[in-house]
This record gives structure tokens, sequence and C-alpha cells, in this order.
């Protein structure tokens, strides 16, 4: 007599029901991964737009410095010279309080103490300068000249050594963010395939 084997239905359910979990799974992970990808990228703009602004900022600060030294090799001290160095002083610091203003760069100066303490103290540095080149006018004396000159390339220097600095900095860091390994790989063991963190 021929027995009749009958097949359960609830493997091949099974089986399918596994299959669109694993489906699941692997789309909820790509979209992590994405998301992840996505804000790395955001990052690294942000770091590449701030290098971009310090270093404009130290070509500026590299100009007044010249301007300065200029000054007072001319021993001239004419008010369209004054007014042109106190115009680049007033847009230094305007670049400067657009910086720590703009939201686009905070949470790299949230979460990075190092540019944050930078940038700091490149403003405090900025305000010295504005002081002291608000000293300038044409009546004053070489010797007068002369102090506020030194005063101010103290500041000067330290501004571009300080930016130099930052830049390196956020170089570093934006070497470390696009070397970052993805959230999610795959991993293959004997008999399975599983999902781990990399």
């Amino acid at each position: 007599m021929q027995r009749v084997v009958m097949r359960s239905p609830f493997k091949s359910h099974s089986n399918i029901q596994k299959f669109f979990i694993s489906l699941s799974l692997v789309f909820i992970f790509v979209i992590v991964d994405l998301h992840l990808f996505a804000r790395k990228a955001s990052e690294v703009e942000r770091y590449d737009a701030l290098s971009a602004r310090l270093s404009n900022m130290r070509a500026s600060t590299a100009k007044l410095e010249y301007m300065l030294d200029m000054l007072i090799v001319a021993k001239r001290f004419e008010p369209s010279t004054i007014k042109t160095i106190s115009d680049d002083v007033a847009s230094l610091n305007k670049d400067m309080t657009d910086l720590k203003q703009d939201p686009t760069y905070r949470p790299l100066l949230v979460g990075n103490t190092l540019v944050s303490e930078g940038v700091s103290s490149m403003v405090d540095d900025l305000e010295n300068v504005r002081v002291e080149t608000g000293r300038l006018n044409d009546t004053i004396s070489q010797d007068e000249m002369m102090l506020i000159h030194n005063a101010v390339d103290i500041h000067t220097v330290l501004i571009i050594e300080k930016a130099d600095r930052l830049m390196g900095v956020i170089s570093e860091s934006r070497h470390a963010i696009s070397t970052r390994r993805g959230a999610w790989r795959w991993r293959a063991w004997p008999g399975s395939s599983c999902l781990h963190c990399s």
C-alpha cells in the first residue's frame, strides 16, 4: 500500500517570511548607511568651507601686516592709507564675527574643542588689532607709529600662526571623517550570512 506524504504548508510560508524579513533588514541597513554617508559628506563640506574662510583671513592678515610695514618704511601717514588699514581691520573682524555666528559651522565649533578654542583665540587677537589700529591718525609721531606697529605686529603674527594650526587641525579632522568606515557591512560565516557593525 503506497503511503501519501503530505507536505506541510507551514514550512514554505516560514521560508517566505524569513526571506522578506531578511530583505527588510538589508533595506533598513542600506538606508542607515546612506544616512551616515550623507551626514559624513556634509561634515566634510563644513570643514572644507571653514578651512577656506580661515585661509582667506590668513591672507588678509598677512596683507595688513605688510601695509603696516610699508607705512613705517614710507614714514608717510596719509589719511587714505590709514583708512585702508582701518577698513581691512573692520573687514577681518566682520569675517570672524560672521564665522562664529554662522549656523553652518556651529556643529564644528561645539563638537571640536580645538577648533572652538582656536577661533576664540583669533577673535581676541583681532580685537587687540582693532583697538591698536584705532589709534592711527595722520598726526601721530614716528615713535607712536612704531609702538602701534609693534603691538599690532605681535597679534597679526599670532593670528597667522593660529590660522595655520587651525587649518592643520581641520585637515586632520576631515581626514578622520573621510576614512571613517561605514556603520554596517556583511560578514559571512560558514553556513550563514550576518550583518555586523564594522
